[in-house]
């Protein structure tokens, strides 16, 4: 059963961020899936030429972000975690990341994408 609640990401000071996700998801425009999402962060600012700035961003989402949902999966436990952060075209935009922890394991990055939530 799924949970809601506000806490911290599990050991967020150990999540994996794999730069091939960044780049070949998260960032790939021509991506059949994550496109659109690719698309949003490059209007913000974000791009190939400097992953790792969107790596920054999504650890500090890790680090000081909430836990908005918690669910146990079949490749171990999901947690969303919603951020504010400040992206390079200097307006701050809220993303929601998803993470999963295997047990006995640290955090690794699943995807991003804008916040959509009524207010």
């Amino acid at each position: 059963m799924a949970r809601r609640w506000s806490q911290k990401l599990p050991g967020s000071s150990e999540a994996r961020i794999s730069r091939r996700k960044v780049t070949g998801y998260l960032l790939a425009t021509g991506h059949p899936v994550g496109g659109a999402e690719a698309r949003y962060f490059e209007s913000r600012g974000f791009g190939l030429e400097a992953p790792e700035i969107l790596e920054s961003a999504l650890r500090t989402i890790a680090m000081d972000g909430t836990v908005i949902h918690e669910d146990a999966t079949e490749w171990g436990r999901k947690y969303v975690v919603v951020g504010t952060i400040d992206a390079p075209d200097g307006n701050p935009m809220t993303v929601d990341t998803v993470w999963i922890v295997d047990e006995g394991d640290v955090p690794t990055f699943v995807t991003a994408y804008p916040t959509r939530r009524e207010k």
